[in-house]
């Protein structure tokens, strides 16, 4: 799966499965903000889309994972 913005990129030659992002930059804008948050806004979608067909599975998990990181807080 490829996550982008650009309609032309050439790997999108070779994924089997292409989001685009409705966000575009000009070449002089590396790295945009505003890019960064449509792509971070598309992977919220998936990630609360997976989460919804797992269920308490998710929330089992995401429990899970909070435990094995809380000693680690700073």
């Amino acid at each position: 799966m490829l996550e982008t913005d650009i309609v032309k990129s050439p790997i999108i030659e070779i994924s089997d499965l292409v989001l685009l992002t409705g966000s575009s930059e000009d070449p002089l804008q590396g790295g945009s903000l505003r890019s960064k948050i449509a792509q971070v806004h598309m992977l919220d979608l998936l990630y609360t889309g997976v989460a919804l067909r797992l269920g308490t599975q998710a929330q089992e998990r995401r429990k899970k994972t909070a435990l094995s990181v809380v000693d680690k807080l700073y």
